[in-house]
């Protein structure tokens, strides 16, 4: 059953407020819905069920336009650019990409066609939609919400007399009825090609991300084009030779210096955007207040302090991919797909004020590691890619360094305790790999990690703040291959292919 509703909100496939009630909003969709019947493979358990709603006849494709903003959204994830898409095949990708129905939606009422976001919501759950749904009374809501969520985020109602977007003047939180002031949709311009950019003090997502459809009929269900040339990229990028092939196959990582890959100088925008997110997180907090919404901080993600803040991946960062694009493409023998987040990694010093810090080394217990995924193997990833943003400071025995414990990502005992060990809060008892191996990254030198290798940061007795920044990549296929891990961990290299390959 649908949870309680505060006042004013509307539950979807609820009855309708009376049209008497409603004198300013739009009855029939008019220029605003593309359609309202109720398409024959609508899912059965869909929410609501708006028994009874005439059909409206469907409206062309080209009275809505092809693309909108949204932007004002509490939840950053839904600020992007959104692109017209029919309902049906909004549907099937999502089955595609999930082996489950796509909800929230309607069982009956919703619009022939709807808006589909360019990228990720974030780590867990595809990219948002905009869909339109009419009630038996004939009053029409259009309706932002995350896939795979039991009701839809945001609604609104169109006003009378106003060109749609335009018509969806008030929003409101749907579980709570709260109005949102701030966010809006408007339609991009497509006859000169502009695309809007946000204001990007240090966070803001660009829509250029977006990837082409696979097919006239359905777009790329949620995936994000990987970042292409940058100035700064060498002649001859970085590619899998048998010699690569074997280190990585043996120990689980690669290191690629910054001087051979050209990305010094990305680092360095790159740690000043990582440096503009400390000033503001540090400013909240003196101010109690939230974070600004500018940082683009991620949704559902739990809290690891300042050594895992994930924001969305920008430009600043996300160009740091670029010269390892032919690497990563023979290594997962696909494209990759850029994360719709990376993670922002603030190694500060160890230890307290008046305590010596020169000199010393690590000191703590070679058995605390991890594996990305939080105890989860496989862990919804095939790369871990890190870019040193700081270099170590000179003479320094630990400076919070990537630290990796080579080889364990062909560990299948490790993995199959794994899980069971990370519940476990205290290390006592845990599997034993060795000493962790400190790797000595300076600015823009980078590390490619297989995702189940066993790694940890290293302390950092230094007075400086060690910046790194982590991309989790995976082939692009997983967007429409919920099976895309198979074989994983019994086959380490079940979602790396081209390593296997480039050793014959």
């Amino acid at each position: 059953t649908a949870p309680a509703m505060a006042a004013g909100a509307v539950a979807e496939g609820a009855a309708e407020e009376p049209c008497a009630k409603r004198s300013r909003l739009a009855g029939p969709c008019e220029a605003v819905e593309a359609g309202a019947g109720r398409e024959a493979s609508a899912p059965k358990e869909a929410e609501g069920s708006a028994a009874g709603a005439a059909a409206p006849p469907a409206e062309a494709r080209g009275a809505l336009p092809q693309r909108l903003e949204v932007s004002g959204a509490a939840e950053l994830g839904f600020n992007q650019t959104y692109s017209l898409v029919s309902s049906s095949c909004l549907r099937e990708a999502h089955l595609a990409r999930t082996g489950a129905s796509l909800r929230p939606w309607a069982a009956a009422g919703a619009g022939d066609w709807a808006y589909q976001g360019g990228a990720s919501f974030d780590d867990t759950h595809g990219p948002p939609f905009l869909w339109c749904q009419r009630w038996p009374s004939g009053a029409v809501q259009w309706k932002l919400a995350i896939p795979g969520e039991q009701h839809s985020t945001y609604g609104s109602h169109p006003e009378r007399g106003r060109t749609f977007p335009k018509s969806l003047l008030k929003w409101r939180h749907l579980s709570s009825g709260r109005h949102l002031f701030n966010l809006s949709a408007r339609a991009l311009n497509e006859e000169n090609g502009s695309q809007v950019q946000p204001a990007e003090p240090h966070g803001a997502a660009s829509p250029d991300g977006a990837c082409p459809a696979p097919s006239p009929a359905c777009p790329c269900p949620g995936s994000r084009a990987f970042p292409v040339a940058h100035p700064d990229d060498p002649p001859e990028l970085p590619s899998l030779g048998t010699e690569e092939a074997e280190e990585f196959h043996r120990a689980g990582y690669l290191v690629l210096r910054a001087s051979a890959i050209g990305t010094a100088r990305r680092a360095a925008r790159a740690r000043r955007a990582m440096a503009l997110v400390l000033g503001e997180l540090a400013k909240a907090a003196l101010m109690q207040r939230p974070p600004g919404s500018e940082l683009e901080l991620s949704r559902k993600v739990e809290w690891d302090g300042l050594s895992s803040i994930r924001v969305r991946s920008r430009k600043e960062y996300a160009e740091l991919l670029a010269p390892l694009r032919l690497l990563l493409t023979q290594m997962l023998g696909d494209e990759p797909e850029l994360p719709a987040t990376c993670q922002l990694a603030f190694g500060t010093p160890d230890g307290g004020l008046g305590e010596d810090f020169e000199g010393r080394g690590e000191e703590r217990p070679d058995e605390e590691y991890h594996i990305d995924g939080r105890g989860a193997i496989p862990n919804g990833f095939a790369l871990l890619v890190g870019v040193a943003l700081s270099s170590p400071p000179e003479g320094s025995r630990s400076w919070g360094a990537f630290a990796v414990y080579p080889g364990s990502h062909r560990n299948s005992e490790l993995h199959a305790r794994y899980p069971l060990q990370k519940r476990q809060a205290s290390a006592g008892g845990r599997f034993a790999l060795g000493p962790p191996l400190p790797l000595r990254l300076e600015l823009g030198d980078v590390v490619v990690a297989h995702s189940l290798l066993a790694h940890r940061r290293s302390q950092n007795w230094t007075p400086d703040i060690r910046y790194q920044l982590y991309f989790r990549l995976r082939p692009r296929r997983a967007a429409s291959d919920p099976a895309w891990e198979q074989g994983l961990p019994a086959d380490p290299f079940a979602v790396l292919p081209g390593v296997l390959a480039a050793q014959a």
